[in-house]
């Protein structure tokens, strides 16, 4: 049977050694949970490269890869802005005639990339974020 979710994660800052800036971590971490919850889901890494390389997707797969099989997980290494890389995820979804989307970012971006899933026609619900208190991962 194939996936009918994919988990969506949204780029972020690469350092200039190549490493991922923490909020990339954090949307890292954030796929990891949602791959072990959805365990036969696609996993969309999105992100071109920016100011350092390499790709944002490609350092994404990299921190992923002891957590999720690679089988799993497709590169969005073309989109470099949020809309991008939402409507790469939408066409993605239609293409495979995926039920809905899971979004992996930060807090404080979700309403934004939801709204934007919406207006695109597809069902994209919050995946994992942070608690800022509590420090742990909730959905």
């Amino acid at each position: 049977m194939s996936p009918s979710v994919a988990i969506v994660v949204l780029g972020a800052a690469v350092r200039s050694d190549g490493s991922p800036s923490p909020p990339l971590q954090r949307r890292i971490a954030y796929a990891a949970e949602a791959a072990r919850a959805e365990a036969s889901a696609w996993v969309f890494c999105s992100g071109g490269q920016g100011r350092h390389g390499p790709s944002e997707a490609s350092v994404m797969a990299r921190g992923l890869a002891l957590s999720v099989n690679a089988t799993r997980i497709i590169l969005d290494e073309a989109s470099t802005g949020t809309l991008q890389s939402v409507a790469a995820a939408a066409r993605l979804a239609r293409r495979l005639s995926l039920s809905h989307c899971v979004v992996c970012t930060d807090a404080y971006h979700m309403p934004r990339v939801r709204h934007l899933f919406h207006l695109l026609g597809v069902r994209a619900d919050a995946g994992p974020v942070q608690r800022r208190r509590a420090g742990k991962l909730a959905y």
